[in-house]
């Protein structure tokens, strides 16, 4: 795969984004058995069925930016999607009009979590490697020293 790497471009989000929305990305049926030649077919059918297509995306872009950060769609806005995802203006313009924003208590919920004590064993594990990584200095959680 690494040899592969600089000429599929598999850092790419856009690339990744691309095979995991393809329905043949699933590469359970390789075998390693089959030849090379079977794998290399079996490759190719893959990335032809690669459909790339950001609209779905964009559209929900679109909501969230109206639901949870209370943005509204600006005409420039909705350009943009359009040119750039090739989203559909009609439904861009559908969600702009009829998308309302979460009401402001909605948020609170998560305020509202709690985040559980740490373990105690992690606290010896930490000074471990902060010893072991030679970081001097005082440990948040249980003021150790180095």
């Amino acid at each position: 795969m690494l040899i592969l790497t600089p000429h599929l471009h598999l850092h790419n989000p856009e690339i990744q984004r691309a095979i995991d929305n393809s329905p043949l990305s699933i590469m359970a049926s390789l075998e390693p058995e089959m030849s090379a030649m079977s794998k290399a077919a079996y490759g190719q059918a893959m990335a032809s069925a690669i459909e790339v297509s950001h609209a779905g995306i964009a559209e929900k872009l679109a909501q969230n930016l109206i639901r949870y950060y209370r943005v509204p769609l600006s005409q420039a806005t909705i350009d943009f999607l359009v040119e750039t995802y090739d989203a559909s203006r009609a439904r861009l313009e559908f969600i702009a009009e009829h998308e309302s924003p979460m009401p402001a208590g909605h948020g609170s919920a998560r305020a509202s979590l709690k985040i559980p004590a740490m373990p105690h064993y992690w606290e010896r594990s930490l000074h471990n490697a902060r010893r072991a990584l030679g970081i001097s200095g005082w440990c948040r959680f249980t003021n150790l020293k180095n």
